[in-house]
């Protein structure tokens, strides 16, 4: 009776086992760098919205303050 080709066995060996184990081991490893550099990439994102944010916040304070300064200012001179 002939095999077919799909049911024979490959002997497995330690070397085999080794370089599959390895091989594991470094896929693993490079999804956890991609996963970490996404993570990195959006905190940064995040980071600048923020930044932006208070920026417009602070500006929009000296807008103000500067408002103010000029009410007073016009105010004095109509004295």
């Amino acid at each position: 009776m002939k095999r077919s080709r799909g049911s024979k066995k490959t002997k497995m060996c330690w070397k085999s086992l080794d370089k599959g184990i390895s091989q594991a081991l470094e896929n693993r490893r490079k999804v956890g760098a991609a996963k970490q550099k996404i993570r990195l990439k959006a905190v940064k994102e995040r980071q600048k919205k923020v930044e932006k944010s208070i920026d417009k916040a602070v500006f929009a304070f000296c807008s103000v303050i500067c408002l103010i300064a000029a009410w007073i200012e016009v105010k004095e001179r109509r004295k």
